[in-house]
């Protein structure tokens, strides 16, 4: 379970160590070539450690935001977000908070964070309406009269108060990753919808003046399934340009797709198909006016590491096969970033690996990076 994050200065590496029942998070900065000292955040006996839903860890110079995942009952799938932060580099660690003030024993998760300003965006999955009266209480009844829908919640916090709070989406997918990024206008966030006859597509929605906007021409694929895919979408914006990127099996026929927006994310462009020979697991970066998409490539029974390269008109520049993987959920879901000009990837095997793609020598150009 490992995470890169950019903010286009810095790039950290997160990931969890297990042993035996302790589970703990560490991070590690990007200096030259080098990743540093890894730095822990903190540990837990009773972390909810699964291989889509993840923990994090965002850097804005000195300033450290983390988030895990904590059970708070005996169900498989109550567990809540739990978030820490660092003012001083990761020298001292502020008490813990729950972003979510509901306390009910129910699945939240499936984070994405941003810095925003001197404040810190948090988006989540939050399935406080999934459980019924007789699940969570009775001391909750009122407020919850009958089990629902998985929903889209976001807050703004800063110093571990919460400012500012929004239900994003009243029904949304139960198990997908959430995206996050920050174009010129704010933030824009992309996750996979759920429509009352289960046509689960991909939805942006747009933070403006504390307002939450949908985007209409998000390209759409009129995807049926009854269950939860497990395989989010990813988002990058640079600017005005965003880039969205998702897996989609209509008809039972995967695929990777992307969209751009060259205005915030208020319009998109007609969808790009990426892979058709995929599990997805998707993500993006845009890097020098170009669109970075990893996902996992099927061949022969073994998944393909691939990263591509494509103009912001859709037009595929190259493309690069990282490693040959499982298709195992070990696997979990590659991630790129960027640094000093550069593509960083990350990727899960019998350990984390990183690696560098320069660009400006030609893709096939990489440096192993150790953590």
């Amino acid at each position: 379970m490992s995470r890169l994050y950019s903010n286009g200065q810095q790039t950290v590496l997160s990931w969890v160590e297990v042993e035996g029942s302790v589970a703990t998070l560490k991070y590690s900065l990007l200096e030259g070539n080098e990743w540093n000292v890894p730095t822990t955040v903190l540990s837990g006996s009773n972390w909810f450690n699964n291989w889509a839903d993840y923990p994090s860890v965002l850097v804005d110079g000195d300033k450290v935001r983390a988030h895990w995942l904590e059970k708070t009952n005996s169900g498989k799938y109550d567990y809540r977000v739990r978030v820490t932060y660092s003012e001083d580099s990761g020298e001292s660690w502020a008490q813990p908070f729950t972003p979510h003030r509901d306390g009910v024993d129910a699945e939240h998760g499936f984070v994405s964070m941003q810095q925003s300003g001197l404040e810190t965006f948090i988006t989540w999955l939050d399935g406080r309406n999934t459980k019924s009266p007789t699940e969570h209480g009775d001391d909750q009844r009122n407020h919850h009269g009958h089990s629902g829908a998985m929903t889209l919640r976001a807050a703004m916090f800063k110093g571990g108060k919460i400012n500012q709070e929004w239900l994003v989406d009243e029904r949304v997918c139960d198990c997908c990753t959430t995206a996050a990024a920050t174009t010129e206008e704010g933030i824009i966030v992309a996750y996979r919808d759920r429509s009352d006859d289960e046509i689960r597509d991909i939805r942006v929605q747009r933070l403006v003046g504390g307002k939450w906007l949908h985007s209409e021409s998000v390209p759409k694929d009129s995807w049926s399934i009854a269950g939860c895919p497990v395989n989010g979408p990813s988002l990058a914006a640079s600017g005005k340009n965003v880039a969205l990127v998702w897996f989609t099996a209509p008809n039972e026929q995967p695929q990777v797709k992307l969209a751009v927006s060259l205005d915030n994310g208020k319009t998109f462009g007609k969808s790009i198909t990426v892979s058709e020979q995929t599990i997805g697991r998707v993500d993006t970066v845009l890097h020098d006016g170009h669109v970075i998409v990893s996902y996992l490539a099927v061949n022969g029974g073994k998944a393909e590491l691939k990263v591509d390269r494509y103009h912001l008109d859709g037009n595929r520049i190259d493309s690069d096969t990282l490693d040959i993987l499982s298709l195992d959920r070990k696997t979990g879901f590659p991630s790129l970033g960027i640094h000093d000009g550069q593509v960083i990837v990350s990727w899960n095997k019998d350990t984390v690996y990183t690696a560098q793609l320069d660009y400006s020598r030609g893709a096939q150009n990489r440096v192993r990076l150790k953590p």
